[in-house]
């Protein structure tokens, strides 16, 4: 009788990431709340397995990834991999890390005698699920992961929870300051203090804020702050059909991954962010809204030409992307959430993902590679939209208006925004043109409309309103045109309202 050769393989997932988070109420918590899973994930799959010579189908894991001790988190919460553990080995394993990790909280948090207590906490707070499944050795890795995937997904709807809790030793141990703890000694500390990051204000209030840092840290309520300097961006971002389009280039998509990851990196921190997390494709990281003679977006496009620039300096990623339809190509969805620094920093973090979210969770087939951006004004006013990437010519000119209006000022804005608001009707019938008389319609138009003296030196700025209103059909870029200035109003106003 035949008998099927198989392989084994184990499915990890640690959780629960949303309600971890959300312990934090600073940055340098939000922080470690995140680089806990991140630091789970390394000595757990990625340290014991991947050292041992397990192979692994997801995620990608080099070597270099477990030198790297820049503070970012780069090992994501689920892991697939080919193994002759079982499950009841790897939850041995899993469990002498959690014992481990609670005897550093115990002395981080000066509570040595409840080192048992915190280890019963953590395997019942933290939600490690493992299962284990055999394949006929034909199976393709793709199946393996969709299998694998699936059951972690259904097993991850049940959460874990204590059934009487004294302490949030998480929340206390993420507030820490201690360099003893477990999550500091992983990194490289680049702060005397041992500060790993600056605090929403001061990375808010960006360069010009630097040498304010003592009374940022404090707020002292004497500083004086430009109100943009007021304002923090976080940041959610991911990959579409990254994972999917690479899946077979095997260890060549994995140095993508890493070349990506330091990038962008780079990219946020020259522009005065910082990364929280940072796996694959996944990204999370909170920046000024403006900083440097750039703002947000700015930074946003600079990261889609960094990632384009990666891809095609591969030449194996370049010819297997050439082969590939549009709508399979790998772009990047971001949700950004604006938000006042004394905003509930949990809320305005969550706000970002589940703007990503909303542009992710489309049909398949559906192009996604677009900005989903929601601000919120100090007076609690809400007002966003979308910048879709797909429609080249109304995201450059997009870009391009935010650059011609940051040169205004904030009058000047305000009576273009009533203006663009009294006008509708009139611009709407315009827009409605077909061919060049819409565009010399409206050239006209807007030349009779702003014909004072004063207006001469806003040439820039007009032009790029009309290619805005240009680019959309019919009439849509008027509201475009009004959200784009209600969020350069928000940077260039001269007071808090």
């Amino acid at each position: 009788m035949n008998t099927v050769s198989t392989k084994r393989y184990i499915g990890i997932s640690l959780g629960p990431i949303d309600r971890i988070l959300d312990y934090a109420k600073s940055t340098r918590a939000i922080w470690a709340s995140s680089y806990l899973f991140a630091y789970l994930g390394k000595q757990i799959a990625g340290r014991y397995f991947f050292e041992k010579g397990n192979r692994f189908l997801k995620p990608w894991i080099t070597a270099e990834m477990f030198d790297l001790k820049d503070g970012v988190g780069r090992f994501p919460d689920q892991y697939i991999f080919e193994t002759e553990a079982t499950v009841a080995d790897v939850r041995q394993y899993c469990n002498g890390v959690l014992e481990s990790l609670a005897g550093n909280m115990a002395n981080v948090l000066k509570s040595e005698s409840q080192a048992d207590e915190m280890a019963n906490y953590l395997k019942h707070v933290l939600r490690i699920i493992i299962v284990e499944r055999q394949f006929p050795e034909q199976t393709e890795d793709q199946a393996v992961v969709q299998d694998l995937q699936k059951r972690l997904g259904a097993m991850e709807c049940r959460d874990a929870y204590l059934a009487e809790e004294t302490r949030n030793y998480l929340a206390a141990f993420f507030e820490s300051t201690s360099t003893e703890s477990a999550l500091y000694q992983d990194v490289t500390v680049t702060d005397k203090q041992g500060r790993l990051f600056s605090t929403i204000l001061e990375c808010s209030a960006g360069e010009e804020g630097k040498p304010y840092r003592t009374e940022l840290l404090k707020e002292n309520p004497k500083l004086s702050l430009k109100p943009y300097q007021k304002y923090i961006a976080f940041v959610s971002a991911d990959g579409d059909n990254f994972g999917k389009t690479l899946a077979t280039l095997g260890d060549v998509a994995g140095s993508v991954f890493m070349a990506y990851n330091l990038a962008i990196r780079k990219l946020v921190d020259d522009y005065g962010g910082q990364v929280i997390y940072q796996g694959g494709d996944d990204i999370l990281f909170f920046a000024p809204v403006y900083n440097q003679g750039k703002d947000i977006f700015h930074l946003l496009k600079g990261i889609d030409t960094c990632f384009a620039e990666i891809l095609h300096k591969n030449e194996a990623v370049k010819k297997h992307l050439a082969n590939l339809p549009v709508e399979c190509k790998p772009t990047l969805s971001y949700g950004v959430s604006i938000s006042y620094y004394k905003y509930p920093m949990a809320e305005a973090k969550d706000l970002s993902g589940s703007l990503l979210e909303e542009v992710k969770d489309v049909p398949a087939k559906t192009p996604k590679n677009k900005i989903r951006w929601r601000a919120r004004k100090h007076s609690g006013q809400l007002f966003g939209g979308t910048l879709d990437k797909n429609q080249p010519e109304q995201y450059e000119k997009s870009i391009q208006l935010i650059a011609g209006a940051l040169s205004g000022d904030s009058n000047f804005l305000h009576s273009v925004t009533h203006w663009l608001n009294r006008q509708q009707p009139a611009l709407g019938a315009i827009l409605n043109l077909e061919g060049d008389e819409r565009a010399v319609c409206l050239d006209n138009y807007v030349a009779n409309s702003f014909n004072e003296p004063g207006h001469q030196k806003y040439t820039v700025f007009f032009s790029a309103l009309k290619a805005l209103l240009l680019a959309y059909p019919k009439s849509a870029g008027i509201d475009a045109a009004h959200r784009i200035l209600r969020y350069v109003d928000l940077l260039i106003k001269k007071e808090d309202k």
